[in-house]
């Protein structure tokens, strides 16, 4: 009886690598092919190493616990690394088949996913972030709050916050990475504001001026030209302070937003 579950289990890890190699070779994109040397490493691999630790712990005095930890391990990090190459494809925009959205689709039209913020709250002024908490909260709006620093937010189910590492554009990358057609970028940065608004989202400043298909090009050019009077040593001066104007401004282009999200 040993000899016929040891016999099937091997089979069994032949048969699951074959198959996973003949996908990683047939597959047709990088995502489906994906899921070949996933299954082949998992059950393929871990079905012999099982195998093969029942085999030794029954012929030896004790439990062969090394084979045990690398099918452990494997069962562990094959879908960890599947996961992390499968997010690093999607950050980078690797081509997709048409197949690989049906199922993304049809969900979609099933349950449209609501219009959502991302806030890129570093440089947020908090008098901004205030009406924000209370506004996604009202309106049910999920609102969620990226940045290099922690922060705290009020209780919310429609409140979220993540940290990001430091570094240079990170939390930009991660909310571009993140928001989907029809969503709003809380930002003034200007660059953010331009990758956002190519993915079908809004962006909107913290002083109220929303940033539109119309009107981006505009300010990215003007942007820039800044940028380069500062780096030949022109003193331009730094951006006015932040006023009553400024809060009123922001909160109707929010609300404006907002109800044009319900719709």
């Amino acid at each position: 009886m040993l000899e016929w579950t040891l016999a099937i289990l091997i089979l069994l890890g032949a048969f699951f690598t074959l198959v996973g190699s003949i996908g990683l070779f047939k597959l047709p994109d990088f995502y489906m092919r994906l899921h070949g040397p996933t299954k082949a490493s998992t059950l393929g691999v871990g079905a012999i190493l099982v195998a093969s630790a029942i085999h030794f712990s029954l012929k030896t005095d004790g439990v062969s616990l090394h084979e045990i930890l690398v099918t452990l391990f494997l069962f562990i990090t094959a879908p960890v690394s599947a996961h992390l190459m499968a997010k690093a494809a999607i950050h980078i925009k690797v081509k997709q088949v048409d197949r690989t959205r049906q199922l993304e689709n049809k969900l979609t039209e099933v349950e449209p996913r609501k219009p959502q913020i991302w806030v890129d709250a570093d440089a947020c002024p908090v008098v901004i972030k205030e009406i924000l908490y209370r506004a996604a909260t009202r309106s049910e709006t999920h609102t969620t709050f990226i940045a290099n620093h922690s922060l705290r937010l009020p209780p919310s189910p429609f409140l979220k916050f993540q940290q990001v590492q430091s570094g240079f554009d990170v939390a930009d990358n991660e909310i571009v990475e993140r928001l989907q057609k029809g969503d709003l970028v809380i930002t003034a940065d200007i660059p953010l504001a331009a990758e956002a608004i190519e993915k079908g989202a809004l962006a909107l400043n913290p002083r109220g001026e929303l940033y539109t298909t119309d009107t981006i090009s505009a300010r990215l050019t003007m942007r820039n030209f800044m940028e380069t009077m500062r780096s030949s040593g022109e003193h331009m001066g730094g951006p006015a302070t932040f006023n009553q104007r400024d809060r009123q401004a922001f909160g109707n282009q929010l609300d404006k937003w907002l109800q044009k999200a319900k719709r």
